[in-house]
């Protein structure tokens, strides 16, 4: 989802239905597939995505998200680290060396990347979609993804 588009449907959030069932159709399912994924469970993936809705009903958030997937990513992680303190993440790898740059440093290389390339490592990295996934979404060949993730990878990484 575009940041435009999804801080236009957080605006009406707690006023618009059609807002709320937009965004939680968008990210429920994304949420619990990338729970599932990093944290072996799809049960907890499904319970922090109810935390994460009812949470955002009862908040205000009038700042502009510039980042909507990071940015959800980032508020089901402290969800996590708040209900199951106990859990880790069960695929380092999963969560690629990307983890290691600083957001602020991600945040601005990333701007860098030709967009296609771009989309691919956030999918990848952010959404927590496979690469296979990633291929059929955007209908590309697999190579290809493979080459242009590999390829954002090492731009990051210079």
């Amino acid at each position: 989802m575009k940041p435009k588009e999804f801080n236009c449907l957080l605006k009406e959030f707690n006023t618009n239905p059609a807002a709320f069932d937009a965004l939680y159709k968008y990210y429920c399912p994304r949420i619990v597939v990338r729970i599932h994924k990093h944290y072996g469970g799809e049960k907890m993936g499904v319970n922090v995505a109810r935390e994460f809705f009812t949470r955002l009903l009862k908040a205000n958030h009038q700042d502009y998200i510039e980042f909507p997937t990071i940015w959800v990513s980032d508020f089901c992680d402290r969800i996590i680290k708040e209900k199951y303190p106990s859990v880790a993440p069960i695929k380092e790898e999963s969560r690629v060396q990307f983890e290691k740059i600083i957001y602020e440093e991600f945040y601005e290389s990333i701007s860098k990347l030709d967009p296609a390339v771009k989309q691919i490592v956030v999918m990848y990295v952010y959404e927590g979609y496979s690469h296979e996934e990633i291929a059929k979404t955007l209908s590309m060949e697999l190579e290809s993804v493979k080459e242009k993730y590999t390829y954002g990878r090492k731009q990051l990484q210079a």
